[in-house]
């Protein structure tokens, strides 16, 4: 079928930033580094062989309010809510951050192989600095462009721009966004796909359509701003009222909030197969469940790698960072239908949202889509034991299509590593309360904590490497120089805080055994740079200890799965009181980030930095890259 007749008109806005400098009462125009937006050349269907190409991007990125005086009789006059500026969301009213005043971003679809170069404009009203990190992007040979803030760059400065630019490598369902803060729960992040021929595709034959509006993008909504709810969660304060809202695309219902806004339609035709991508953008600890009414579903991609087809499922569940691809069959009577999507872990989201799946050239019908049907068959990325019936399918059910590495049957290097939290507690005045705390999370029993100065950026004679982590064990080389002890209550050994740091070779196998030890959460755990085997994900039925797990792993080994039927991931969920096994070969030199992807567990200590090479092996940013470091006029 012809690929251009379902494309939707693009329409380009590039805006120049204006803005000058003065000096005394003379003016002059601020110094632009000039971008040609030709992304419209750059959705296209992908040549086999491949040509690829350079496609330029323009960020600018704002803050500004939902339900505004642009939204005007939104939503009783329903077009007003599509208006210019117009941001309606869920019907709550707070402020939202926004890029090229859209929120999500614009999505960039490009093709495997191509240049991809993004002029990103801070103009952010309240001061604050920003990065953009291209998650699922491997940055080989350019890690400086991960947008890790002072771990691969300084933070972009108010006022400021910064072009990232990179190779659109591995193809697949990919996504951006901001790497500061809890920017990500305020509405700063988009799509970023990478297709690649058809010819070239193991699954290409499971669907006809691959359509660039068929994205669905899932994100915790508050009706607060997310930092007010961080806050709350690390000095265990009283929140004010608010509510909860999972949005698809931008929009969803609020069930909380009597306010009737649009929901995202997707647009389907009877008798046709349709590829569709999605991801789990939450902030939060918001594991979700797709749930589409009267249409089963095929998975056919985990975060960008193929896998043999799961026929067919109900629903599907997957946690933060996350990406599924799935074929829809439009088999079903042509109509509108409820696309839901709940909270799989309820008691740490309570939060549903929903979405339309409208058959085309049927009238739209008016849903209550707030009551999930039953699924029979449901595929979860949560655990290898997370099946609750005997048709549901994990990731030990699915099988890989990227063949072995031979060497991947060696491990050089084997880390374990032990996610923990530990309390501070404060004596309280109230005498109906005997104690407040707040927590900090662990890796190893350290808190990550971000250096001074960009690894990247490093010189010979720096040296912020305080916590390396040690191979088959769970020690810490601890320089007390840099450590930081923390003043903590806990039942566990005294820990610090500084930046955590494990080292491989090029070219060397490393495996990782990620154990949890928090019996609340399951955590959701991502490693830039590269993609990796998950070998095993399981939890224990009774607690066990971190050195009773590693004594059995040494002595008679923790099961693990055969290679070539493990999948290809680059986010994976450790369980609670549960663990992960991951394997991968170190190919890609770099500082590469490996945190918890529910934003304020990682803000809070749960990260570390793998580093893959000798510092002189480490690919140096481009001339004049920015810096940024600690100073004081004694220095």
């Amino acid at each position: 079928m012809d690929f251009n007749q379902h494309l939707p008109t693009l329409v380009i806005l590039i805006i120049i930033n204006s803005a000058i400098l003065c000096s005394s009462l003379q003016c002059t125009p601020k110094q632009d580094i000039l971008m040609v937006n030709n992304s419209s050349d750059c959705f296209r269907e992908c040549e086999f062989p491949a040509k690829p190409r350079l496609c330029e991007f323009e960020f600018t990125v704002t803050w500004w309010y939902t339900l505004a005086a642009a939204c005007t009789d939104c939503p009783d006059v329903r077009q007003d809510c599509s208006a210019y500026r117009c941001y309606s969301v869920d019907g709550s009213r707070r402020p939202i951050l926004t890029v090229n005043e859209m929120s999500p971003g614009p999505s960039i679809q490009i093709c495997h192989g191509d240049t991809i170069r993004v002029k990103v404009n801070n103009e952010l009203q309240d001061g604050g600095s920003l990065t953009i990190h291209w998650h699922g992007i491997h940055q080989f040979n350019t890690v400086w462009a991960d947008g890790v803030p002072m771990i691969t760059q300084c933070p972009i400065p108010s006022s400021t721009s910064f072009v990232y630019e990179f190779v659109a490598d591995p193809p697949g369902t990919h996504w951006w966004h901001s790497h500061v803060g809890v920017q990500r729960g305020d509405g700063l992040y988009g799509a970023l796909i990478v297709r690649e021929p058809r010819q070239k595709e193991f699954n290409s034959k499971e669907y006809d359509f691959d359509l660039p509006q068929h994205y669905m993008l899932f994100n915790d909504w508050l009706s607060i701003p997310s930092i007010t709810i961080f806050m709350v969660s690390t000095a265990n304060g009283v929140p004010s009222e608010h509510s909860l809202s999972l949005l698809i695309n931008g929009r969803s219902h609020n069930y909380d909030i009597d306010i009737d806004v649009p929901v995202s339609v997707f647009e389907v035709e009877q008798g046709f197969r349709y590829r569709m991508r999605i991801v789990n953008t939450a902030f939060g600890e918001c594991n979700m469940r797709l749930v589409i009414e009267s249409h089963p579903i095929t998975i056919i991609a985990t975060d960008g790698f193929e896998v043999k087809p799961i026929r067919v499922v109900d629903a599907l569940n997957f946690t933060p960072g996350e990406r599924l691809d799935f074929v829809l069959e439009a088999s079903a009577i042509p109509s509108s239908y409820c696309i839901y999507i709940i909270s799989s872990n309820y008691d740490l989201c309570p939060a549903s949202g929903s979405a339309v799946l409208q058959y085309k050239n049927t009238p739209a019908v008016k849903l209550n889509c707030s009551v999930e049907p039953p699924s029979h068959i449901v595929f979860t990325t949560e655990g290898f034991d997370a099946a609750t019936s005997n048709g549901d399918v994990t990731l030990k059910d699915t099988h890989a299509l990227q063949s072995v590495d031979p060497a991947l049957h060696k491990v050089d290097l084997r880390y374990y590593v032990v996610i923990d939290y530990q309390l501070k507690f404060y004596t309280s005045t109230n005498p109906e309360v005997n104690q407040t705390y707040s927590s900090v999370f662990l890796m190893n029993k350290v808190q990550f904590e971000f250096p001074h100065t960009p690894f990247v950026s490093l010189q010979q004679d720096d040296d912020v490497s305080a916590c390396e982590m040690t191979p088959w064990n769970i020690a810490m080389h601890i320089d007390a120089q840099y450590c930081k002890p923390l003043n903590v209550s806990t039942d566990f050994d005294i820990a610090c805080k500084c930046p955590i740091v494990a080292k491989a070779k090029l070219g060397q196998v490393i495996e990782f055994i990620v154990i949890n030890q928090i019996s609340v959460a399951s955590h959701p755990m991502h490693l830039h740079g590269q993609s990796f085997r998950v070998l095993a994900q399981d939890r224990s039925t009774e607690h066990v200890s971190p050195t009773d797990l590693i004594d059995q792993d040494k002595t008679e080994g923790l099961p693990r799965l055969p290679l070539v039927s493990a999948v290809v991931k680059d986010t994976v969920n450790v369980p609670e009181f549960g663990y992960v096994i991951i394997r991968w070969k170190a190919e890609n030199p770099g500082y590469w980030f490996f945190h918890c992807h529910v934003e304020y567990h990682a803000a809070l200590g749960m990260a570390m930095v793998v580093q893959v090479g000798d510092e002189d092996e480490i690919p140096d940013p481009p001339k004049a890259f920015p810096s940024c470091s600690s100073w004081s006029p004694d220095l």
